[in-house]
């Protein structure tokens, strides 16, 4: 059953994934990103206003583009097992904006 993300909920993994960078954390590893960031995506990702709230989200390109590499759910990643494609997901995301 899909739900609606609202603004507020948008805006509050917007300013997680702001945050979740070098600058402000020390070391970063993909299963923090993963319990950090992986709710608020995908919930996103599983919204019914994904497409409006999309609109001008400044992370949307990130977003799409993650989501066109993981549509069949495999890892990206060597050693990132293909059953883990959900840490995949996150990581490639975070990487598209921070790397």
């Amino acid at each position: 059953m899909s739900q609606n993300m609202n603004e507020q909920e948008l805006n509050n993994l917007t300013s997680l994934i702001d945050n979740y960078n070098y600058d402000m954390m020390e070391t970063i590893t993909p299963n923090e990103m993963y319990e950090t960031l992986w709710v608020g995506l995908n919930q996103l990702r599983n919204s019914e206003n994904k497409a409006a709230l999309l609109e001008g989200w400044k992370y949307s390109s990130e977003l799409s583009v993650t989501e066109s590499t993981h549509e069949t759910k495999v890892s990206h990643f060597k050693h990132i097992k293909d059953e883990l494609w959900e840490l995949s997901f996150v990581l490639y995301f975070w990487m598209c904006i921070y790397h």
